[in-house]
C-alpha cells in the first residue's frame, strides 16, 4: 500500500492507522517519490492527497496509468462535499477518504480497495500479497 501526501500527519496517521491493520506500508510526498517506489516494487492500492507539490491526484493516476498500472486510487480530501465527491469518483478515484479520517473508515475503504486491487492487477509470479495477520498472505 502507498500513501502520497506532502503533509507529515496524514502520513504518520493513516500509514500507523493501516499498519495495525496489518497493510505494509510505503510513504511518498511526491508523484516522482510515488513513481519510483512503484517502479520497486508492486503495491496493492494507492492514498493520495488530492494536490501534492508535482501535480494532483488526477495526474498521478494519468502517469500510473499510462505506464500500464491498475491501482485503486483514494483520495484523501480537507472537506465532503456531495458534488465534489461526485466529481473525484466520476474522475477516476475509486473512493473518497475525508480528514479528520476514522479508523474504521479506512479499514472499510482500504479493505475494499484490496479486493479490488486483486481482480484489477496481475501480479509478477512470486509476488506476495501482504496482509498476513488475517491469513490471506498468498503467492499471487
Amino acid at each position: 500500500m502507498l500513501e502520497v501526501s506532502p503533509e507529515e500527519e496524514d502520513l504518520s496517521y493513516l500509514g500507523s492507522l493501516l499498519s495495525e491493520q496489518d497493510y505494509a506500508v510505503k510513504s511518498a510526498a511526491s508523484i516522482a517519490e510515488a513513481l519510483r517506489i512503484l517502479r520497486q516494487e508492486p503495491v496493492c492500492m494507492v492514498f493520495t492527497a488530492e494536490n501534492l507539490p508535482d501535480g494532483t491526484w488526477e495526474h498521478f493516476l494519468l502517469v500510473s496509468r499510462r505506464r500500464h498500472l491498475q491501482l485503486p486510487v483514494i483520495v484523501m480530501v480537507r472537506f465532503s462535499q456531495a458534488a465534489h465527491w461526485a466529481f473525484l469518483l466520476s474522475t477516476g478515484a475509486f473512493d473518497v477518504l475525508p480528514r479528520p479520517f476514522s479508523e474504521t473508515e479506512v479499514g472499510q475503504v482500504a479493505g475494499l480497495a484490496y479486493r479490488a486491487s486483486l481482480q484489477l492487477r496481475e501480479f509478477p509470479e512470486g509476488v506476495t500479497v501482504i496482509r498476513a495477520a488475517s491469513g490471506l498472505a498468498q503467492p499471487a
